[in-house]
């Protein structure tokens, strides 16, 4: 019972029910089902100017708000096996990929595998875009297929060979036996990496 009334109280208060009192009791009649929607509409209205109170707000707090940190992860990875799962990853990612320098050691350190690679990366029809050396035009038309490749001016070395595809980069370090490189998942570094090599693609030929 003290619970009905609470409700009673309540609709009271928002207009869908009236009462009246005879011989000292209180009687309870609901108002017309028209008021329900006056009602949801005076709701409606009040929060019309709560919503156009508040925005002003907002975009005063949205001009303080401090930018979130980038996320971003690295990996290191190392010989052969290190080396397929890094091929691995650019198929898997299925994007056209860049390439600031070239390493002739893929194919003497993965023969088969990575003949049988770039097969795969053709039927997936994954472009590429090349800079390199000239003296590595040779071992780059092995692999020509769906490849634009430009080639720098002699007076220019490259230090290190760059992948970029996706939001990731791979730098390899430059070893003479081996094979190492670290992957760095950074949509900003990424960025980057295509501005220096879009940079190099202008000053090649």
């Amino acid at each position: 019972r003290t619970i009905t009334y609470d409700i009673l109280n309540n609709l009271i208060e928002k207009g869908l029910v009236s009462f009246y009192i005879k011989e000292n009791r209180k009687y309870f009649h609901a108002v017309s089902p028209d008021s329900l929607i006056k009602y949801l509409e005076e709701k409606e209205r009040i929060l019309q100017e709560q919503k156009n109170s508040i925005l002003p707000i907002i975009k005063n707090l949205k001009l303080i708000e401090k930018p979130r940190k980038e996320q971003y992860s690295m990996e290191i990875f190392s010989g052969k096996e290190g080396f397929k799962s890094l091929l691995e990853d650019i198929l898997k990612e299925n994007k056209n990929y860049r390439m600031i320098g070239y390493m002739n050691v893929g194919i003497n350190l993965l023969g088969h595998y990575f003949t049988n690679w770039h097969k795969r990366r053709v039927k997936q029809k994954i472009k590429r875009e090349i800079v390199a050396k000239k003296d590595k035009k040779q071992n780059i038309e092995k692999f020509k297929e769906l490849t634009i490749t430009k080639y720098l001016p002699e007076n220019y070395e490259i230090p290190t060979s760059v992948i970029i595809y996706g939001n990731k980069t791979i730098l390899f370090l430059p070893l003479e036996d081996d094979i190492a490189a670290i992957k760095i998942d950074s949509e900003k570094i990424t960025k980057s990496f295509n501005t220096y090599f879009e940079l190099l693609w202008k000053l090649s030929a």
